[in-house]
């Protein structure tokens, strides 16, 4: 109820900037665009991916047409506040089953499934098995350090110590508070680092920029 009296008040008395703008622009292209840019096509992928009628439905299935040399499908697409099918978050293992049972019904060995925000994502692999965050990574942080040699990875104090062990071998590791996000311009160099993980799924790559949106 404030907010609304706060905008009947501002549409009747108006609280203008002088020399202020107004632009529109499509970015969802741009932002696609941005993604696919890093994209490096291996050998042929088949996967499933889960969007539980969140934010990330609205690029999931165009996002997988552009991949080159993957393949496969998109469950629960339409965005939907109610959540009608299961709720959105990765982390809880009854939330995956649906995702579970169509990677074995297709053969695809990849799953992913987006929280409600798109923010996070939790992942099945060829056997239908949870890759918890931490896990995940290692695979991230492996692939980074081939690029950059000597680079921290930072990782929350709930990822195991199996993650800070196979980093330790080609960079550098730092554990953070669980609530810390690293951002450009936070404590050390931001050229010092390549990714920031935590358990839950969240995962930061400090590289480069979305930049253009």
């Amino acid at each position: 109820l404030a907010l609304r009296d706060a905008m009947v008040v501002a549409e009747k008395e108006g609280y203008g900037c002088p020399g202020g703008w107004i632009s529109t622009k499509k970015i969802l292209d741009t932002y696609l665009d941005r993604l696919v840019e890093d994209f490096r096509p291996g050998r042929h992928v088949k996967v499933v991916m889960d969007c539980g009628n969140g934010a990330a439905g609205t690029v999931a299935r165009e996002l997988l047409q552009r991949l080159s040399n993957v393949s496969g499908e998109v469950l629960f697409d339409k965005v939907d506040g109610r959540f009608p099918n299961h709720h959105p978050d990765p982390t809880i293992p009854e939330n995956l089953v649906d995702l579970r049972a169509r990677m074995e019904a297709t053969g695809a060995e990849l799953g992913i499934a987006f929280d409600g925000d798109g923010d996070r994502i939790g992942a099945l692999n060829d056997k239908q098995e949870i890759v918890w965050g931490d896990r995940m990574m290692i695979l991230f942080s492996r692939e980074i350090l081939k690029e950059r040699p000597g680079a921290t990875v930072i990782g929350d104090v709930k990822c195991s110590q199996v993650l800070f062990d196979a980093v330790k071998e080609a960079g550098r590791w730092q554990a953070a508070d669980v609530e810390d996000r690293p951002l450009p311009g936070q404590g050390q160099d931001e050229g010092d680092r390549g990714a920031f993980g935590r358990r839950d799924e969240r995962t930061s790559f400090l590289r480069r920029p979305l930049s253009g949106l």
